[in-house]
């Protein structure tokens, strides 16, 4: 049966994967977390286009609603993210 060498790490992985220590470990930043706020933080679209399933050429009588798709939309405004 053939010899198969031990693999070796190359000085990068090593260096790439040091244990930690406890010095290394921080707190996060502490930032006062902002209260939500529905009419700043969401981003409500009235009525997105949909496409029904009699519009994708699917039978009607199958699922729990007549809306097959709709096109994508933010929930949350870039604030809230």
């Amino acid at each position: 049966m053939a010899q198969v060498p031990p693999a070796t790490l190359s000085p990068l992985v090593i260096m790439m994967f040091k244990p930690s220590t406890n010095d290394d470990l921080r707190p996060a930043p502490t930032a006062k977390p902002e209260t939500f706020n529905p009419n700043k933080h969401l981003a409500f679209i009235n009525d997105p286009k949909k496409l029904t399933l009699q519009d994708l050429s699917l039978p009607e009588d199958v699922g729990i609603s007549p809306v097959g798709c709709s096109e994508p939309f933010s929930l949350f405004a870039q604030e809230a993210v």
